[in-house]
């Protein structure tokens, strides 16, 4: 790798030190064992998506996530129905175990999904930490209780009226088989707790979850998700879409959940309830959840509008004070879905209705932007299976009769090959401020596209897997003053020799546009830029308690006007997770030179259980990061992080950025 203006001493250093400990590693006990279950498929999900989660700075696992990790899913007897959304299996793979079984009977042990088409070693892999075969399903009442410290040891001339800690709160109680409760409170660096102005913590959520076993199948009190259809009509939340795998462009919505996150926007508070009779489900739902605007103030007139939506979450500053809770949303919605073997047909209702009128800016790009107080829309979706092809599709029309519409399938052509199709028509007066469908624009509106994506196995232990996403936008956006389109085209190949190894070889290349700023020229010339990405990874068991795992990344671009320079990264961890121990560790080390901020690179990282990071790679520098997890008893367990970051800065000196988190969680009946 070539280091572009990096400090060449201690990237020589670095590559020294990288070299000696991989060396080292190599000349360690290479026993026969099994590589223990990578979460690589959630961990792709997180970097697909990472722009949107540091935006509004999540960085907390799904509690259903964590659930499934402490107690996984018994797979010849429970719904595997949320493996899907995860990105960790398909609608296909699904069928093709239902298939298995009616077949052969309940699977015996976990080594026999091999024998399922469509369960290659990546897919069975990603989902041994989430799936076992239970002798029994006998239920013990349990609690639990997180607390979350996390605070930063650089001093800053930053002033807020809050300490620069970030203190986080999760209780979580099953009084019953049928019966949970979700607590979480959370405060932001920066913020005031327990103060005259804020006499509790930040951000507070509850909610009370009824499953039940006959008609009445769900009734939640508090805070809460709702996910249908493919979610062009309705769906609140984050939405794990990742177009680097095929499955990664089917939804399996699943109703109404239980909100627990830290997320203090987008999900709703109030009262849900599914009823289902035989193949019938019915679901109701109505909210009324302050949320963050930016308020504007008319002097003349003294009304009052909202120009945006915030969601950050942050309220340190008086502007951030300002506008917080400043917009009333009360949402209401029912959907029916029709449920057989192989057909599942629903439609959805959905509305929001604000207290002040939402009015966006008024330059031309925002012409066809929601404004005003209401915002209805309905919908149809679909998913059909048919000769082991999955059809999907869903379409939505708003109260002013413009329409979205999605339609794929997933098909396995052989045992070898299989291909998925997304194609999507959004019109550009379409408006949903509650949606979260597959494509390029967040709000699924103004675009045109279409995706092909194909997985295929050369041998047992190689898989290719290629996509195109192709997208039009016939009319302006953000920073683009004309009709434009954009490209992406992507490829991977996956490596597992064994049960111990894996390599992953990625290359992608992206087209977009944006304007150019040209002062001879009264308008705005639009440019093409060619973004380009070369990724190298691998991971490897090295015994029974060592692993190991490296990174090569490197990001370009160019453009007939603009050559920005190379940013590159790479990474090295370190895992020791010894069998029946009470502690474990793992750490990075990284190196990296992303000078221009156009090329910045994301990168996931481990963090204390139930967190992740997603921070972004700018600048030129190293980075370390060491978890710690100890199991102090039965019912308590300890994690600890600390992470530091050295930025070379125009003086040729290293500026220090780190941070210390410290957790303990109690379990208790």
């Amino acid at each position: 790798l070539i280091f572009h203006n990096a400090n060449l001493s201690v990237m020589k250093n670095s590559i020294y030190i990288a070299i000696l400990i991989t060396t080292c590693f190599f000349k360690l006990s290479t026993a026969q064992t099994q590589l223990d279950p990578s979460k690589l498929g959630i961990e792709e999900s997180i970097e697909n998506n990472a722009e949107v989660l540091n935006e509004t700075s999540q960085s907390e696992l799904p509690d259903e996530i964590q659930e499934l990790i402490q107690h996984p899913l018994n797979i010849n007897t429970d719904d595997l129905s949320i493996l899907i959304k995860y990105n960790l299996i398909s609608e296909i793979n699904l069928q093709s175990l239902r298939e298995y079984k009616l077949r052969m009977g309940n699977l015996i042990e976990m080594q026999e999904l091999q024998l399922v088409i469509g369960f290659d070693k990546k897919t069975i892999q990603g989902i041994l930490p989430f799936c076992t075969i239970k002798k029994n399903n006998t239920y013990s009442r349990s609690n639990q209780l997180t607390i979350r410290y996390q605070q930063s040891l650089n001093k800053t001339d930053d002033f807020f009226p809050g300490s620069a800690s970030r203190i986080l709160l999760k209780y979580r109680a099953t009084l019953s088989p049928s019966i949970k409760i979700y607590i979480t409170s959370e405060k932001d660096p920066g913020e005031e707790i327990f103060t005259k102005k804020r006499p509790g913590f930040d951000f507070n959520s509850f909610s009370i979850y009824y499953q039940g076993t006959s008609i009445i199948k769900k009734i939640i009190a508090g805070d809460f998700n709702v996910e249908f259809g493919q979610g062009l009509t309705s769906w609140t939340g984050f939405s794990f879409t990742s177009a680097s795998t095929i499955t990664g462009i089917y939804k399996s919505g699943r109703g109404i959940l239980p909100y627990s996150g830290t997320d203090e926007n987008r999900f709703m508070r109030g009262l849900a309830i599914s009823l289902i009779n035989k193949k019938l489900q019915t679901d109701f739902w109505i909210s009324i959840h302050s949320i963050d605007g930016n308020r504007l103030s008319d002097k003349s007139s003294r009304e009052e509008t909202i120009s945006s939506l915030q969601t950050s979450g942050y309220h340190r500053t008086y502007s951030e004070n300002f506008d917080r809770h400043s917009l009333k949303e009360s949402s209401y919605g029912s959907a029916i879905t029709y449920t057989n073997k192989s057909l599942t047909v629903g439609i959805v209702a959905s509305g929001q209705h604000y207290n002040l009128p939402i009015r966006k800016s008024d330059l031309p790009y925002a012409y066809y932007r929601f404004n005003g107080k209401n915002d209805f829309n309905s919908g149809l979706h679909y998913s059909l299976s048919f000769n082991n092809i999955l059809f999907f599709g869903e379409g939505s029309i708003n109260l002013n009769k413009s329409t979205a519409i999605l339609a794929g399938l997933l098909m396995p052509v052989d045992q070898r090959m299989s291909i998925g199709i997304l194609w999507r028509s959004y019109s550009d007066k379409f408006k949903n401020l509650r949606n979260a469908a597959f494509g390029i624009n967040s709000d699924n509106s103004n675009e045109h596209g279409i995706y092909l994506g194909i997985n295929y196995k050369f041998y047992r232990t190689l898989t290719y897997a290629f996509y195109s996403d192709i997208s039009s936008f016939p009319y302006l956006k953000y920073r683009i003053d004309n009709p434009s389109y954009s490209s992406d085209f992507f490829h991977q190949l996956d490596f597992i020799p064994n049960k111990k190894f894996t390599v992953q070889i990625r290359f992608r290349n992206k087209l977009k546009q944006a304007n150019y700023s040209n002062s001879l020229f009264a308008l705005n010339e639009i440019l093409t830029t060619n973004s380009k990405s070369i990724r190298i990874s691998a991971r490897f068991k090295i015994d029974e308690g060592w692993e190991y795992s490296f990174r090569t990344e490197i990001n370009w671009q160019n453009n007939s006007k603009l050559n920005y320079d190379k940013s590159t990264m790479i990474s090295q961890d370190l895992f020791y997770h010894p069998m029946g121990k009470s502690y474990s560790f793992n750490w990075r080390y990284a190196i990296f030179n992303c000078p221009d901020f156009e090329t910045r690179i994301y990168t996931y990282e481990n963090d204390v259980q139930g967190a992740f990071s997603i921070p972004f790679y700018y600048g030129s520098g190293s980075r370390f990061y060491f978890n710690l997890n100890l199991k102090l008893t039965k019912s308590l367990s300890l994690s600890m992080r600390y992470a530091v970051s050295f930025l070379d800065n125009i003086n040729k000196a290293f500026a220090t950025k780190s941070e210390i988190k410290v957790q303990l969680k109690v379990t208790f009946m």
